[in-house]
């Protein structure tokens, strides 16, 4: 998937996450500025619980939550959410 920006949980991420993905679930790794401090996080795609559409200013961003019980909320762009296998029973409004 390549750089995103995102949200997780209150803090925000412009553009230093690098997003990747396989058949198992999604991999997220900060940029090697604050890699020292964030290591790198695997999100198995079953561990995805639900998806809603939020619509943030004049964005529609896709956010995803995590785990049961509940570990984090990632929110990140339209766009990118598309990008993602996540299937599509997880989608809610």
């Amino acid at each position: 998937i390549g750089f995103i920006s995102a949200a997780i949980n209150s803090a925000n991420y412009n553009n230093a996450i690098v997003a990747y993905q396989n058949k198992k679930g999604l991999f997220l790794k900060t940029v090697l500025v604050f890699r020292l401090f964030h290591p790198q996080v695997f999100i198995p795609w079953e561990e995805i619980k639900e998806v809603r559409t939020k619509k943030i200013l004049f964005f529609t961003v896709k956010e995803l939550i995590v785990g049961q019980p509940f570990v984090a909320t990632i929110k990140i762009k339209n766009g990118v959410f598309k990008k993602l296998n996540i299937p599509e029973e997880k989608n809610v409004v």
